[in-house]
């Protein structure tokens, strides 16, 4: 919803034509100058009136405005009601908008494995056909003397994917001869999973010294999921609004694919 400004005018038969000056006032600039508007009524008989509207489309929704009205005259030729001399310019108001960004509906998908359900993975459901994976990263410092990094706490893993010494740039996968893995402390090589999800990575040289350069990918356990949906009224950028309008999601799914 774009922004607008404008002015209410009392329109009669006496009333002139109004100039209408809009200043950008973020920039010093005009937006339009002495725009006539003509707020005769020749039906309305002073001092009766008819309200008369002018709106101006504004160039930028987060600028500030200015709007000015002068006497613009008489239209030659037109009579004019009495009293005499008419001429009067007769404001009701001024307007301004303040335009509405569209409601929006969130959607997060919510994973968990039945054995840990307070170890949960949030993905931000993105839109339609939408392909977003489940692909997990642990990330290490490295620092020239650990080789063993381990997968544990609330991160459980079904399958390791790969890893990289250069924060992601280069990617390697589980065999190869750099490294060993598994579970099976100290050695860590018997390339299994245990069965809370854990493993280690044992470098065979440390990796070198660097800020999240030692990355882990795994595939997490998951058997349980939900999707949480968050709808919001459209927002001026500091409140919501409720325009009495209903937010509706008419169909919705979603796809696993293995």
């Amino acid at each position: 919803m774009a922004k607008y400004a404008g002015v209410k005018f009392r329109m009669n038969d006496q009333t002139y034509v109004a100039n209408i000056t809009i200043i950008d006032t973020t920039t010093s600039s005009d937006v339009v100058r002495d725009k006539q508007f003509d707020t005769y009524y020749k039906a309305a008989v002073y001092p009766a009136y008819v309200m008369g509207t002018f709106w101006w489309k504004l160039p930028y929704d987060d600028h500030e405005y200015e709007v000015l009205v002068s006497n613009g005259g008489a239209v030659t030729g037109r009579t004019y009601g009495i009293p005499t001399p008419a001429g009067e310019i007769l404001i009701d108001g001024y307007l301004m908008n303040s335009p509405l960004n569209p409601g929006t509906i969130y959607s997060v998908l919510s994973l968990w494995h039945t054995s840990f359900p307070s170890d949960i993975i949030s993905v931000n459901i993105q839109g339609y056909d939408v392909r977003q994976s489940l692909l997990q990263t642990a990330s290490f410092n490295g620092d020239a003397t650990t080789t063993e990094f381990a997968i544990s706490g609330t991160k459980h893993a079904r399958d390791f994917y790969r890893w990289s010494i250069d924060g992601g740039t280069t990617w390697y996968y589980p065999g190869d001869a750099d490294i060993t893995w598994g579970s099976n402390s100290p050695n860590f090589d018997d390339e299994t999973i245990d069965a809370s999800g854990y493993f280690t990575v044992k470098f065979l040289d440390e990796p070198p010294v660097g800020t999240n350069n030692v990355q882990i990918q795994w595939y997490p356990m998951l058997d349980k999921g939900k999707i949480v949906k968050t709808l919001k009224f459209p927002t001026d950028g500091a409140a919501y609004h409720d325009v009495r309008g209903e937010l509706r999601l008419l169909d919705y799914s979603i796809e696993f694919i293995p």
